[in-house]
């Protein structure tokens, strides 16, 4: 009789273990900051391109978090290489043009809250910095394409 009671517990967790999870509690994972696209509905061969911001987009932001969107027939392209830099004025000595400056970014998976991403993190704004550059490295694509988008 003592090894009954345990035997009982036992066979109700593993008939009504998998029914528990029915009365579980929603989630309540944090909702991911809004992304405000700068730049949207541009297409560079055959992959849909949108270029923005997650997060405060205010311009006395001390930190700022670009991202990028690209599509190919509508499904995320996760083969690409994508690389930002916080650039100065124009006309200032500092913009070279080089890519020394350019930061790797990763790829975030589609989410359950988010497009598929392509970003560095929160990145700290340089003074002066007026622009993202977004250099885009395709998979099979003839050449890179570069776009600045202004500081919100």
């Amino acid at each position: 009789m003592r090894h009954l009671l345990p035997l009982s517990a036992l066979l109700l967790t593993i008939v009504l273990g998998p029914l528990s999870g029915c009365f579980r509690k929603a989630s309540t994972e944090p909702a991911a900051p809004p992304i405000v696209w700068a730049e949207e509905g541009w297409e560079h061969e055959g992959v849909n391109i949108r270029l923005g911001f997650r997060g405060q987009t205010s311009s006395a932001a001390s930190t700022v978090e670009p991202v990028a969107s690209l599509t190919r027939a509508g499904e995320p392209l996760a083969g690409a290489m994508v690389f930002i830099a916080l650039v100065p004025p124009h006309d200032s000595a500092e913009d070279s043009g080089a890519h020394a400056s350019d930061l790797p970014t990763l790829y975030v998976p589609l989410g359950k809250n988010s497009p598929a991403l392509y970003t560095a993190g929160k990145l700290p704004v340089p003074p002066g910095a007026t622009a993202v550059r977004f250099r885009i490295v395709l998979p099979d694509a003839k050449a890179d394409v570069t776009r600045e988008v202004p500081l919100p």
